[in-house]
Order: structure tokens, then sequence, then C-alpha cells
């Protein structure tokens, strides 16, 4: 515990003593790391489609979009201090626990702690717009085949429309009514709202419809993707949740390996803890429950069609 206070009464006196702001040096030292040009090759990549949808940027762009249209923007700054912040404590805790190959392992863990919970956030959050956005689009289709006119079927089904869908469909009949009557440029507008393949191919539509009344008839089908998306979402729940049961259950039972190492054999497990090679073992298995972790989630999320593929 003396490693461990020593460490962050010495990190806080440089940076009091030199009256430095950890926050803003952090967010110095990252937007200069941004505006490094991007690899031709990687270029080239995005422009056909092929870039990596699960790269470290295209999360940040996830959680950023997230928290743009959610009105909390200035919170991604302060997770990504706080996760360099936290991680900078694994040097200690590494060095309490004498093993310095625990490095790896507590970096991070701790450093992908914030954006974890912000991750669990966004997934709550879009499974409730998801769910809520069908139900308007479907409410609004409706009412477009019954009375062929854009504006009067979503200003009917404001009042059954709930958060957090409804501020944006109202802030939509607002801007046709009463700010700008082009009811295209408001779609366009409406389209960027939220971020799912199956929306924007609904707004689309809506501007072919706004053009051509006969238009009107592929909405219905567009609407049903999203149905059959949350059919097959509820179908595969099941399978979902046995897949990460399973592995959370192997992942205990190698932890448990430890204490009954201790109680089967205390020499044995004096080597796993006091010499090099078992402390490296010990980094190694850590580490690789913990990267599993996070494959295990990435493979077993629920399926939304986001505008730059299936995710």
């Amino acid at each position: 515990m003396i490693y461990l206070i020593s460490f962050i009464l010495s990190i806080a006196s440089v940076l009091f003593l030199l009256n430095i702001s950890f926050k803003d040096t952090v967010l110095t030292f990252l937007s200069k790391m941004k505006t490094k040009s991007k690899p031709i090759k990687k270029t080239i990549r995005q422009h056909k489609g092929k870039n990596n949808k699960h790269s470290l940027s295209d999360i940040e762009y996830e959680l950023r979009d997230f928290l743009k249209r959610t009105g909390k923007e200035a919170l991604f700054d302060f997770v990504l201090v706080l996760s360099i912040g936290l991680s900078l404590f694994s040097v200690p805790l590494s060095l309490i626990l004498n093993n310095i190959f625990l490095l790896p392992f507590f970096s991070i863990l701790l450093f992908s702690l914030p954006y974890v919970a912000l991750l669990l956030w966004k997934n709550s959050y879009e499974k409730k717009e998801y769910s809520e956005l069908e139900t308007a689009m479907s409410l609004v289709t409706s009412s477009l085949v019954r009375n062929q006119d854009i504006v009067d079927a979503f200003r009917e089904n404001i009042e059954f429309i709930r958060s957090p869908v409804k501020s944006k469909f109202e802030d939509f009949v607002l801007r046709i009514s009463s700010i700008d009557p082009d009811v295209k440029s408001a779609i366009r507008e409406l389209k960027k709202q939220f971020p799912y393949k199956v929306f924007a191919e609904w707004c689309t539509e809506l501007e072919m419809a706004n053009d051509d009344r006969s238009k009107t008839d592929m909405l219905p089908r567009t609407v049903s993707k999203m149905t059959d998306e949350r059919i097959v979402n509820l179908e595969i729940a099941p399978l979902l949740s046995n897949a990460r049961k399973e592995f959370f259950t192997m992942a205990i039972m190698v932890l448990l390996n430890f204490p009954l190492l201790k109680i089967l054999n205390d020499n044995w497990f004096k080597v796993l803890t006091d010499t090099w090679p078992g402390k490296l073992v010990t980094g190694l298995v850590l580490l690789s429950i913990l990267i599993s972790t996070f494959f295990c989630f990435k493979l077993t999320k629920r399926i939304t069609s986001y505008k730059g593929g299936s995710q």
C-alpha cells in the first residue's frame, strides 16, 4: 500500500510544482497524435469500404457519435483522461504484488474500465432507441400509406412516440412547420440523427415518396427489416447467453486453480508466485482471460445494422 500512496503523491507533486493540468496535457498530446496523416493504405481501404469496423478508432468514432447524439459530447474527453489516469496505477499495483509481468494485465484492465462502462450505457441506450425507432417508423409508415402526406404522417403520431426518438421527430415537424418548409432537406437532416442503416434507407425512400407518392409502397418492406432483425435477436439471445455463461464458467475454473494449487501443494504455489517463470505464467494467464473476455462480448453482441454495416 505504501508503494501506491508514494506513487500517487509523487505524480501529484510533480504536476503541482510544474503547474501542469493532467487533463490538458493528455488532451494536447492526443490531439497532436491525431494530426498525423493517415497511411495511404488505410485511406484506400476506407474508400473501398474495407476498413476494420472493430478497430479502436472506429470504437472511438462510435462512442463520440453516441455522446454527440445524447448531448454529452464533452464526456468523452473525461473518460479518456480517466482511463489514462487509471492505467498509471498498473505500475504500483504490479510492484505491490511483486510481479512486473502483471503490468500489461493491469494496464489494459484499468484503461478499459471507463470505456466498458460507457459501452454498456451505449448498448442499453441504443437497444431502447432501436425499439422505439422501429415503432415510430411503423406508425409513420402506416399513416403515410393512408393519407399520402409526409408531414401529417409525422404530426399525427408524435404523441404515440416515446423518447429518445420523440424529440428528433418533433424537431422534424417543427422545422417544416416553422423554420424551413423544404421537406427533403428536413428528411436529410433527420437521417443524420440515428446511425442505423435501415433507418437511413427508410429516409431515402421518404425522399423518393415526396416526389412520387407511388414510392410509399416501399416503406413497409423497409420497416419489416427492423422487425425481422428484432425477431432474430430474440431467437439467438439464449444461444449468446449460454455461450457467455460457458466462457465465464471456464474462466472461473482457471482462476480457481491458483487457490487450489496453494491448498494441494504450497511449494508449487510458491514457484508460481516467487519465481520469474511462475510470475510470467500468472501474467500471461490473466492477460489471456482479459483479452478473451473482450472477444467474448464482441462475438456475442446483438445484431444491429449501423450505417457502416452490420455489427
